[in-house]
């Protein structure tokens, strides 16, 4: 194998009964693009020269092009691969699908971790092309024009992926930097979820041993939890069906309990102003569940006492940055500051990780009953903390809590910071207090909150600020006009007829695998479109979108009788040829907002 440096292809397999083509796209000269095809008598050699001198790039590619790549390179035929491929798609398992012979070479899988959806959705939420080539899949035999449609439409994709690449450079830089100083092969790190980087740091080992134990020695926070909270008992409350929810009352508060954690709202959504008669404050726990991992002996069974040190050294790492992030925010050092915020958050997210894979059984942390008795002290420890507070300030209100955290009003706050300072040093965690100007709350996992400073922070899918161009598009302006009309006053109606961005008015949907196909119908015809979509509502649409299971039509909702598919390359069209139909915008938005109670 060549000892140079390894050259970043992003790479694209489509195959077809008896050709196959793999497109390729240089990430340092991106238009340097090439083409290699079963009708070229060094294939198989050329494909072999990739898998040496460089690293594969591709979206998901290690449940299919890495399975291809490796049937090519054994000597498969076209119609063997094509063979291959089928069984992949239809999970059926064979010798060329179940092998682990690919995990030798170098790639990286832009599907790892990755949480929405299809690159054709990814492709659809930036405004790209997303029209399906006219080429039906299984088409035995191609012409010269079918292939060069076909080899479009992959070089469409490899273009695709490397802008993906791009966007998930903070990911991998994740895994390049575990590499560098945990001594991890590259190529080993590349090839693991953030559960399983973390797992090479660490060096844990799966333990046969995930019985029930006894861990209340090692929880120092019991009597401070039966104190603020009459004697109750956590263990008391242990939850291992992933489904159940239990309910605690306490003072007039009702409190869920689930796996994930403790919640607690109002039954209404409310508005909450800071006035002279009380202030909102945040009270957020740093790094909650990695502290208690660490701070009551609960790490996994299978990690030893140098992982544990490691994951300490990566908690402290995280604290000790984030003061370093101020130090030099404060100096003016606002590079230094934005390299120190970057490390910490690689941090934030390898210890994150450990929580929820000590519930996956395939993970190496797997630890079932030790994650229930740290969410379950969790919990009630939150709980506790909240009412040692509304003890010690009479009045208070508990706005929501929130696995993590909890908003309250506060009558009378004087020395409100300084008791939740004394709170942190009795039970060894940081409780962070942010004052606010106004809460505005939905439900306990969709709000908004306007600190003193004047940030607005929103939370869920509600509403919010301005479209995150990596999730599913979903009528973002309506989302945003309501936003701005709940922090400031703008009018809905401003903000809806004053936007000027094609995917803001956008919705991106996707028909699942377990349907058959995709129709657009008006009242009295109908046309197979593709499975994924993106339309606009426009005042001259004539129909809608539904997907075919069994005969039978499902409507996609939220989806009215007016879109307009704008599949092609969102530069294609403009607002004023769209007709777009601001009257259905301007109502979803008022749609968003629900009653409010207006607590003070």
């Amino acid at each position: 194998m060549s000892t140079t440096k390894l050259i970043n292809i992003i790479f694209d397999f489509e195959v077809f009964p008896n050709w196959w083509c793999c497109c390729t796209r240089r990430v340092d000269t991106p238009d340097k693009i090439s083409v290699i095809t079963s009708d070229d008598p060094a294939a198989v050699r050329n494909l072999r020269l990739l898998i040496a001198n460089c690293r594969l790039i591709g979206f998901n590619i290690r449940s299919y092009d890495l399975y291809i790549l490796y049937a090519i390179v054994s000597g498969c035929s076209p119609s063997e691969v094509y063979e291959v491929s089928d069984n992949i798609i239809h999970n059926v398992s064979t010798q060329w699908t179940s092998h682990f012979g690919h995990y030798r070479w170098n790639w990286i899988d832009l599907y790892s971790d990755w949480k929405f959806g299809s690159l054709k959705m990814y492709e659809a939420n930036q405004g790209m092309s997303i029209v399906e080539s006219s080429v039906p899949f299984g088409k035995e035999n191609l012409s010269p024009r079918d292939k060069m449609e076909i080899i479009e439409y992959c070089h469409a994709d490899t273009n695709a992926a490397l802008q993906l690449f791009h966007d998930r450079e903070g990911y991998f830089s994740i895994h390049e930097y575990v590499s560098e100083h945990y001594n991890i092969p590259l190529q080993k790190a590349y090839q693991r979820t953030m559960q399983g980087l973390t797992a090479e740091a660490t060096g844990v080992q799966k333990t046969p041993c995930t019985a029930a134990e006894d861990k209340r020695s090692s929880i120092y926070v019991l009597d401070y939890i039966k104190e603020m909270l009459d004697g109750v008992d956590p263990f008391a409350f242990l939850l291992e069906d992933q489904n159940e929810v239990r309910t605690f009352v306490y003072d007039g508060d009702v409190y869920k309990l689930g796996v994930g954690g403790v919640h607690s709202d109002f039954e209404q959504p409310i508005i909450v102003k800071s006035n002279e008669n009380g202030r909102i404050f945040s009270i957020d726990v740093t790094q909650y569940y990695p502290n208690m991992l660490m701070n009551f002996d609960l790490m996994p069974r299978g990690m030893d006492e140098a992982g544990k040190r490691i994951f300490g050294d990566m908690i402290k790492a995280v604290r000790d940055l984030k003061v370093k992030v101020g130090e030099y925010e404060a100096a003016g050092n606002f590079e230094s500051a934005k390299q120190a915020k970057s490390l910490r958050d690689k941090y934030k997210v390898l210890i994150n990780a450990v929580s929820g894979a000590m519930r996956n059984k395939y993970s190496k942390f797997y630890d079932p009953s030790r994650i229930i008795t740290m969410c379950a002290v969790g919990e009630f420890l939150l709980i506790a903390v909240v009412n040692d507070l509304k003890k010690q300030f009479p009045g208070t209100e508990v706005l929501q809590t929130n696995t993590d955290g909890a908003f309250l009003y506060v009558p009378n706050w004087e020395g409100f910071e300084e008791a939740v300072e004394k709170i942190n040093k009795r039970i060894g965690f940081t409780f962070e207090v942010d004052a606010g100007k106004m809460l505005v709350q939905n439900n306990v996992n969709n709000y908004i909150f306007v600190k003193d400073n004047g940030q607005a922070k929103s939370k869920g899918s509600w509403v919010y600020p301005k479209r995150d161009r990596l999730k599913p598009a979903s009528y973002a302006i309506s989302h945003i006009a309501a936003f701005k009309l709940l922090l400031d006053g703008t009018p809905i109606e401003e903000t809806v007829r004053n936007c000027t961005d094609i995917m803001d008015f956008a919705m991106c949907v996707k028909s699942g695998s377990t349907f058959e196909r995709t129709i657009y119908k008006t009242n009295n015809q109908e046309f197979e479109v593709n499975n994924t979509n993106r339309f606009v509502v426009s005042r001259r649409g004539i129909g809608t979108l539904y997907k075919i299971k069994d005969g039978s039509a499902h409507r996609f909702p939220d989806c009215p009788d007016n879109i307009i598919l704008i599949n092609g390359d969102i530069s294609e069209y403009n607002l004023k040829d769209l007709d777009i139909d601001y009257d259905f915008y301007i109502r979803y938005a008022h749609e968003l907002i629900p009653n409010f109670i207006c607590l003070q």
